[in-house]
């Protein structure tokens, strides 16, 4: 592939999440912040089901 073609190329990571621990969410999240393959080429989407409402307020903080 050219050079010019892997600077644009986008990975979408989705992680749904039910009912989990606390620790593990933000273990999973640190995880795909500290990537090295660039936070401009990826797209995070975190479905959150049946956890409680501070998970939301965490992530808004983390982003």
């Amino acid at each position: 592939m050219k050079k010019s073609m892997e600077s644009k190329l986008k990975v979408s990571i989705i992680t749904p999440f039910h009912n989990v621990p606390r620790e593990m969410f933000e273990n999973s999240f640190n995880s795909v912040i500290n990537q090295t393959y660039g936070l401009e080429n990826l797209e995070y989407i975190i479905v959150i089901h049946n956890c409680s409402d501070d998970y939301r307020e965490m992530v808004l903080t983390m982003t």
